[in-house]
């Protein structure tokens, strides 16, 4: 996906059973990446560029099972990751994002189940965190978060068995 002009990719590839890879540069307008990958069930491999602008990741890659690892990404002006990761159950690790202006990360990696550590993402701003590792059963280990902003947290590590 070269020089887009739009400023959303929501659901542009949801439910690509059989896309496996994808480069997506040039999209220095797009302001919502929403479900963009929502049920690629194939993809194991993302590059992704110019994010500067893009301030809701809600959903992105929900359900992309054979998801493992993802790339670097500027998240500077995101504010939204809610279920950003949710039903990725290949998971097993994530870049340090900038998560400075996020409030919300509800559900971000519910049942992510091959997930092992996330590192210690800034969360001074985060409101919501409920069901944010719902079902991880293979996290080993969890940073400190900042959870003073945070309104909601119910059922935070429900299903998790910390090793």
């Amino acid at each position: 996906l070269k020089k887009f002009n739009g400023t959303s990719l929501v659901t542009l590839f949801d439910a690509c059973f059989s896309l496996r890879s994808i480069d997506i540069s040039g999209i220095n307008t797009v302001t919502s990446m929403s479900n963009t990958f929502q049920s690629c069930s194939s993809l194991t491999n993302v590059l992704i560029t110019d994010t500067n602008a893009v301030t809701n990741m809600n959903s992105m890659f929900l359900s992309c099972t054979s998801l493992t690892t993802v790339p670097l990404f500027n998240t500077a002006a995101v504010t939204n990751m809610t279920s950003m990761f949710n039903a990725c159950t290949s998971l097993t690790t994530v870049p340090l994002f900038n998560t400075v202006a996020v409030t919300g990360m509800s559900q971000m990696f519910f049942s992510c189940s091959s997930l092992q550590s996330v590192p210690a993402f800034t969360t001074n701003n985060v409101k919501t965190m409920f069901q944010m590792f719902h079902s991880c059963s293979a996290l080993k280990n969890m940073p400190q978060f900042n959870t003073s902003s945070v309104t909601n947290m119910a059922n935070m590590f429900q299903n998790c068995i910390m090793h």
